[in-house]
């Protein structure tokens, strides 16, 4: 798994357990499923973000304090403006803005790198709950939103997130590449 799409499975795993919260969804295997799940992610989220160059966080985070400053200027002038974050990196000085923008490349690249993770297979058959209707019970499968229903439909098969084994053929073609 690409350590960019970890960071990505994170966010997802997350608001897929506020959305369960949300709508209270109870369902045992689910929850532990999507709580064991949030945990491996997290600890290899730490790890990346540990090995994060601290210049870019800096630079990232005087981004942010320029955009807030301004937007602050602003709603005291009677404005409204917001920021998102490429707005905000535009506000750093021409210098920091080349230094961002090479550091930033850089991470980029190494978060294509791939990072052996293995993750809790949530089998799609145990999501059900029971509903009382009449006073018969009643299971049925657990309802959820497009969205959310793509997010965990991630986890039905280890296939997923499994290590790409690297062919001899594109060893070669690697190698090819690099003598040219």
């Amino acid at each position: 798994m690409k350590l960019i799409e970890i960071k990505i499975v994170h966010q997802n795993v997350q608001e897929l357990l506020n959305y369960c919260k949300r709508n209270k969804i109870k369902n045992l295997h689910l929850n532990l499923g999507l709580l064991s799940n949030l945990e491996i992610l997290s600890k290899e989220v730490e790890l990346i973000n540990k090995c994060t160059d601290p210049e870019l966080i800096e630079l990232e985070d005087k981004a942010i304090q320029l955009a807030n400053e301004k937007k602050k200027a602003a709603e005291s002038a009677g404005k409204k403006e917001d920021y998102d974050f490429k707005l905000s990196v535009a506000l750093l000085s021409k210098e920091d803005k080349e230094s961002y923008d090479k550091l930033r490349a850089v991470y980029d690249e190494s978060m294509q790198e791939n990072r052996n993770v293995v993750l809790e297979v949530i089998d799609k058959k145990q999501l059900v709950q029971a509903v009382t209707v009449d006073d018969k019970n009643f299971i049925i499968p657990i309802e959820l939103g497009v969205d959310e229903s793509a997010v965990l439909s991630f986890f039905f098969d280890a296939k997923n997130w499994e290590k790409k084994e690297v062919s001899k053929s594109d060893i070669k073609a690697d190698k090819t590449k690099k003598k040219k």
